[in-house]
């Protein structure tokens, strides 16, 4: 049943690959029977026994090779897919890295541009790119050790979840940790100083909602589709605003997939594309007000809920002195939310 199960899991599940996982076994238990037979005819002198156990021993090696190189006829790069299935269970039954050294050799390098906001004790950190692909591989591993690094220091990091999937994915570990010591690095320089403007909602077609928080040269917008959820929105996403935020003079906007409901159909993106033309113009509106100092309030706990990591659970309320436009980000330390469970929150 194990052979079975892990074969359909290489090969894609139909009805007549069963037959494979199954063959070994029952092709080994009939050899063996003729064996016997043949072991139990009088005729068949010593050194023919030696023969025949040599000679079923060879057939039943190259059953077994013969199926492994019909699973590996589908590759990634050098590998085929029965050694990638070998990785993936030392991964999950074991938490083995080799799958690392692939990942490592089939990506490509390509820019990013993190960004770290400071208020008090609060860090929001956009890391620009991808927590994936799985279990401890990786960035997957990226926002706890990143809060590892700021934890220490009476600091609250919230690592937001930007645009892209897994072809934004750091390769290995090693590489996450050396990102987690820039963002360190990155955090600790001085920097302008930030004036808080205000912070708006907008709701548009295809049950989109964006909730913006506007500073003097950054923006984030945090991106929901309550009761149709969504799942790592597409990068192009954030390449569009770069471009008319740059043609715009308007500093930094930064799109967050707040991964608040888990996706239930496939999102319509053009109107997702409607609702951040809005929002670049909310962002000219809002910052015609004079900016004033940020006033931040922080408070985690642990709290035992499936699908948390590590049970952290934070809250934040960010608004201008003066009482402006308070927002309050709730910060839940995992991959996505079950349907409703964003609106009990809130």
């Amino acid at each position: 049943a194990i052979l079975s199960t892990v074969l359909q899991g290489l090969d894609g599940t139909r009805l007549y690959r069963y037959a494979v996982a199954v063959a070994p076994f029952y092709a080994t238990l009939a050899e063996a029977e003729l064996f016997r037979s043949l072991l139990n005819c009088d005729l068949i002198l010593s050194a023919g026994k030696l023969l025949w156990y040599t000679a079923f021993s060879l057939l039943a090696t190259a059953c077994d090779y013969a199926i492994y190189k019909y699973l590996s006829r589908f590759r990634v790069g050098r590998y085929g897919s029965a050694d990638l299935g070998t990785l993936y269970l030392q991964n999950k039954l074991e938490g083995g890295r080799g799958l690392e050294s692939i990942f490592e050799e089939l990506a490509e390098t390509t820019s990013v541009k993190p960004v770290v906001i400071r208020g008090g004790e609060l860090l929001l950190i956009h890391t620009d790119v991808h927590y994936g692909p799985f279990t401890n591989l990786g960035s997957s591993t990226l926002p706890k050790t990143i809060h590892e690094e700021f934890s220490p220091r009476g600091l609250t990091p919230m690592v937001l979840h930007g645009m892209g999937s897994h072809e934004r994915n750091l390769p290995t570990t090693r590489l996450a940790e050396d990102f987690a010591t820039l963002i360190s690095e990155l955090a600790g320089k001085a920097a302008r100083k930030q004036l808080y403007h205000g912070c708006f909602t907008l709701k548009g077609e295809a049950v989109w909602e964006i909730k913006g928080l506007v500073f003097t040269d950054v923006a984030l917008l945090f991106i929901s589709r309550p009761f149709m959820g969504i799942d790592d929105l597409p990068y192009n996403l954030q390449v569009y605003i770069d471009k008319i935020s740059a043609e715009k003079n308007l500093g930094t906007v930064i799109l967050v997939d707040s991964h608040n409901w888990e996706r239930t159909e496939k999102p319509d993106v053009t109107a997702l594309e409607k609702l951040l033309d809005k929002s670049i113009d909310e962002i000219e509106r809002i910052r015609e007000k004079p900016g004033v100092d940020v006033a931040v309030r922080v408070a985690c706990r642990e709290c035992s809920v499936p699908g948390v990591i590590d049970g952290t659970s934070c809250i934040a309320e960010i608004r201008g002195v003066d009482g402006r436009d308070p927002f309050v980000l709730a910060y839940f330390r995992g991959n996505n939310m079950a349907p409703g469970a964003r609106d009990r929150v809130m």
